[in-house]
């Protein structure tokens, strides 16, 4: 039995001190100017590739990313925000963009009640 121990416990030893296959490194976007629009921006990312997931938040407003590649940021009111692109894909390193920006000034408009 001390025998069988000893082997299983060598063998054990072998199999977690193979080292885990390094991922392949990630795709980090690559993005174009960036477009203000009234209330957010815009901005296509150049290498976008559908093998990935690519996810897309803003710390203010709404992110999105279509089936090409065009990232718009909508709902920021005269704010800037970050929006952060991100890919992943099994096997490889996560890519990560980040970009800060604003959008055009929304002109408000004052109506006087008269009572």
């Amino acid at each position: 039995m001390k025998k069988l121990l000893v082997v299983f416990a060598l063998a054990f030893s072998l199999i977690s001190a193979v080292p885990a296959q390094a991922a392949n490194p990630g795709l980090v976007p690559s993005t174009g100017q960036v477009s203000a629009t009234v209330g957010g921006f815009s901005v296509q990312v150049y290498n976008y590739d559908t093998n990935f997931t690519w996810t897309v938040t803003s710390t203010l407003g709404t992110a999105t990313i279509n089936s090409i590649g065009t990232v718009t940021v909508f709902g920021l009111g005269n704010f800037p925000a970050t929006l952060t692109i991100t890919t992943s894909r099994a096997g490889y390193d996560n890519g990560i963009k980040s970009i800060t920006a604003s959008a055009i000034a929304q002109k408000v408009q004052i109506t006087p009640v008269i009572y």
